[in-house]
């Protein structure tokens, strides 16, 4: 526990970052981004490559991935309108390949039977990530949901995850914060949740990226051993 930290803190909620945190998405991307980009040109790319920028905007992945294979895709490409039109193409793109982190059925399930409330906050949109968690059988123990297009801002901007603890009627002091960004350990700060939990089995950036978090897991199951320093029983 953080020197700082109240033991008396009681949690009521958890609020989870999508994906790297409870689902492996990154198949599904790679194959949507690989065809939408194919027709403009751009080299056959894997999901190493598209490991490294999870986490970040689709113009800063395209960007990423021109600089990787030094590719031009000519003067008339215009980034921002490419970026746009992906996340319209990947809203409705199969999601086959998309699996949960080993263990989050099972954690959820215990989290909710300890009467704690979940949420999820995303910087994917909201349509695309509830079809993803009602398909892979998770939306039943998600009690609130905010995507990049629920509120006015995305994450780090502390709107969409207050957003989140308004609809499960929880205050900030009350949550804890769990994702694999540093978007996700800003949003938890600027929130003002009681702790931040730090992913590393997901897709950080940068391992510091995580660094700081209260308290960081090297997989989802690793919150059990969270639990009795957070609930008052």
């Amino acid at each position: 526990m953080p020197q700082d930290a109240d033991p008396k803190t009681e949690i009521r909620a958890i609020v989870f970052d999508l994906d790297g945190t409870l689902v492996d998405s990154v198949g599904d991307l790679t194959a949507a981004l690989q065809d939408f980009l194919a027709p403009l040109g751009f080299p056959a790319f894997t999901d190493a490559d598209i490991r490294r920028w999870m986490g970040t905007d689709a113009d800063d992945i395209i960007a990423g991935l021109m600089a990787d294979y030094a590719f031009d895709p000519g003067a008339a490409f215009d980034l921002a309108a490419a970026a746009s039109d992906f996340l319209d193409f990947y809203d409705v793109y199969p999601h086959g390949c998309s699996v949960p982190f080993d263990g989050a059925a099972e954690v959820l399930r215990e989290l909710t039977a300890a009467g704690l409330a979940i949420g999820v906050c995303t910087n994917k949109r909201e349509a695309l990530s509830r079809a993803i968690l009602t398909d892979l059988g998770l939306i039943g123990w998600i009690g609130a949901l905010a995507g990049c297009d629920t509120t006015d801002h995305k994450k780090p901007h502390p709107a969409p995850l207050l957003h989140v603890l308004d609809r499960l009627h929880i205050a900030p002091r009350n949550a804890i914060m769990v994702g694999d960004s540093i978007n996700d350990i800003l949003v938890g700060r600027a929130s003002g949740t009681a702790y931040v939990v730090g992913a590393d089995y997901g897709y950080p950036r940068r391992p510091e990226d995580l660094d700081g978090a209260d308290y960081r897991i090297k997989t989802l199951t690793g919150l059990r051993a969270l639990e009795k320093a957070w609930v008052v029983v």
